[in-house]
């Protein structure tokens, strides 16, 4: 064989072999590579009522949880209630350590008192990183306490890729998660405790005239969605775990590390509605693996991913740009991200009616017999709520 027959030869082989790869990966993803969701971050699918996944990225990668770890605090917390060491109606204490941290937050003063129930429901809709931390401090008795019981109600859903150091989010080094952990968790939470599901997905809240819209938009621009929460930190990036019913089907979503709001929210409606769709089901080769059973392995990814740069500052390509090309990049991020809302949100759709949370009601058990004031409502209440800053909005994310 001369060398030009061996390279048409060879050259033949390859060809064989990149349409065998692109084959299987139509097989398996039941899409050609093409139309395929290319996002380089973790996300899950999986359906809510048997647990077997749909399809997965990266499930068992290392990840900050932001925000989303407030489902493993009302997990916690509705284990106590389970075992009857608190109830709905228990106080919430506000301390000065919880009303020091950073946005998002109710802004209570010290002292403040309210029950179980409107401080879950803050927690859920305003992310409210202070009353989270006092929901640990009058539930455990510390921060560290209740970290201790997060911890260990991880350990017995076998969330073996998860620790966590606080119950509110806010960035620390050693909290961290996986997409497949969330996922579990988010099938505890609706199969161990389905009476509470009304606690995630709450349209609105209302404190006094202050009228406060849940971050999740798919609750109310995705048809079907029935919770759960929202993260956001400059390292994690934007995460969400989202359940949405349609026809009597059940799914779960868990996304990590989205660039922005709009990005994460309309890669989610896209992964659910292709779940929907039976997109991803593949009846040549059909795989069914509950979500338990993708057991983490070896990875280069041992240290989670740290997304400040990219989320909270402008890349060096965008530092380079004058005013004019950074308007331009600008005009054609937008265009993009308004054609991922038109095709998979309803940008036309609003908040439902606002739940009412107020102070005090707090007559339920109080296993730290902390004192109530004025029967557990202060006289003069003035909340200054506060959203954390978001900076993953244009010009700071690349959506390529």
């Amino acid at each position: 064989m001369t060398p030009k027959q061996f390279g048409k030869a060879y050259f033949l082989i390859f060809r064989i072999q990149l349409l065998g790869l692109i084959i299987l990966t139509f097989v398996t993803f039941g899409q050609f590579p093409k139309a395929a969701l290319a996002n380089s971050s973790p996300w899950i699918l999986i359906d809510a009522t048997t647990g077997n996944v749909i399809a997965h990225h990266q499930p068992n990668r290392p990840w900050h949880p932001a925000s989303i770890t407030k489902l493993m605090t009302a997990y916690t917390i509705f284990r106590e209630i389970k075992s009857g060491n608190v109830d709905l109606n228990s106080p919430v204490r506000i301390s000065s350590a919880a009303l020091a941290l950073p946005p998002s937050k109710m802004g209570l003063p010290v002292g403040t008192i309210l029950n179980i129930d409107n401080a879950l429901k803050m927690i859920m809709v305003k992310s409210a990183n202070d009353v989270a931390a006092a929901l640990a401090q009058s539930v455990g008795g510390s921060i560290s306490n209740f970290a201790k019981l997060m911890n260990k109600s991880a350990k017995n859903l076998g969330m073996s890729g998860s620790h966590f150091s606080n119950p509110h989010g806010l960035h620390a080094e050693d909290q961290v998660t996986t997409a497949r952990d969330m996922a579990l968790l988010a099938l505890a939470i609706q199969n161990e405790f389905p009476q509470y599901s009304h606690y995630f997905d709450i349209s609105a809240i209302r404190f006094g005239k202050i009228r406060m819209k849940n971050h999740n938009a798919l609750i109310y621009k995705f048809p079907g969605t029935n919770g759960m929460k929202t993260g956001y930190t400059c390292p994690s990036g934007l995460n969400i775990v989202a359940r949405a019913q349609r026809n009597g089907e059940q799914l779960i979503v868990v996304v990590l590390g989205g660039y922005s709001s709009l990005e994460r929210n309309a890669f989610a409606a896209k992964l659910l509605r292709q779940g929907f769709n039976r997109q991803f089901h593949n009846p040549i080769i059909p795989v069914v693996t509950h979500v338990k059973k993708l057991h983490p392995s070896m990875s280069i990814y041992a240290v989670p991913a740290n997304l400040r740069t990219m989320i909270c500052k402008p890349s060096w390509t965008e530092r380079q740009l004058n005013k004019k090309q950074r308007r331009k990049r600008r005009k054609l991020h937008l265009a993009k991200l308004e054609i991922l809302r038109d095709t998979y949100l309803n940008e036309a759709a609003k908040p439902g009616p606002a739940q009412k949370v107020v102070l005090g009601k707090a007559t339920g058990m109080n296993p730290f017999k902390f004192k109530l004031r004025n029967g557990g409502t202060p006289r003069t209440i003035v909340a200054t709520p506060a959203w954390r800053p978001d900076r993953s909005a244009p010009p700071y994310a690349e959506f390529e």
